[in-house]
């Protein structure tokens, strides 16, 4: 034995299941989107694609920011990124911008997108020296030493560095928003 679990098809009880990646194509916003690695399991003998309960999950995640960067935001992994290397929790992150005790939560899981009002926020609060000093005492809270992101307290390696730059990816630009 190989010591590797099968599983079962539970559509044909006979076939075995391997994992899959797939591309598909999705309608947004009277547009196209195209969300690649997106995960299901084939089965060997009834060609069937059955996508488990945690495959869902993923998808659901991949989906949601192929979505976001449609619109200029955030993805998942970028909004918990910001959020770490501004050394917040996600209740602190949601304490210090508000959204909601379980926003950020949320935010990273994929299930609610942020505003574009919260997008711009936590790109200021990365970009802009001193925001999240600001932003914590607006909450009431007495900034600590990590929430202080200056040229000082960043050191060398972040001086200068725009959020994109921080969170190891380019961020697409905010799409406008044109007034009613």
């Amino acid at each position: 034995m190989n010591g590797k679990h099968t599983i079962l098809c539970p559509v044909c009880d006979v076939g075995s299941l391997t994992p899959a990646r797939y591309s598909d194509l999705f309608s947004y916003n009277g547009g196209k989107i195209v969300v690649e690695d997106l995960e299901k399991y084939e089965c060997s003998e009834c060609d069937d694609g059955p996508i488990f309960t945690d495959q869902v999950r993923r998808n659901q995640i991949k989906i949601a920011d192929a979505k976001r960067r449609a619109e200029g935001l955030l993805t998942s992994d970028q909004i918990r990124k910001v959020r770490d290397r501004l050394g917040l929790s996600q209740s602190g992150a949601a304490n210090a911008f508000g959204g909601g005790s379980n926003a950020f939560s949320k935010y990273e899981r994929g299930e609610v997108f942020q505003s574009f009002a919260m997008d711009r926020l936590l790109r200021l609060a990365v970009d802009l020296p001193g925001a999240m000093s600001l932003l914590a005492s607006y909450a009431g809270e007495t900034p600590r030493e990590s929430h202080i992101i200056s040229n000082q307290a960043a050191g060398d390696q972040y001086a200068g560095k725009t959020a994109a730059a921080l969170i190891n990816r380019q961020i697409v630009p905010q799409r406008r928003i044109r007034a009613a």
